[in-house]
C-alpha cells in the first residue's frame, strides 16, 4: 500500500496499481476485469529479460 512507506533494496519486476484511480475511467468499479485485462495483456517474455537484467544487480 502507498501508506506503507517505500521497499527498499529491491527492484520491481511486476507492478500493478489497483488503487481504483488506476481503472475506474476505463474499469468502472470493476476491479477483477481490470486485473484480469492486465494478465491477459502481460508479457512474461518482457518480465524474465528485466528479470535476468536486473538479477546481475547486487543490492546492498
Amino acid at each position: 500500500a502507498h501508506n506503507q512507506g517505500g521497499v527498499w533494496g529491491c527492484l520491481p519486476v511486476i507492478v500493478l496499481d489497483v488503487y481504483e484511480h488506476a481503472y475506474f475511467l476505463d474499469y468502472g468499479s470493476d476491479r477483477a476485469a481490470y486485473i484480469a485485462d492486465y494478465w491477459k495483456n502481460f508479457n512474461w517474455d518482457a518480465a524474465n529479460r528485466l528479470f535476468e537484467h536486473i538479477n546481475t544487480f547486487r543490492l546492498t
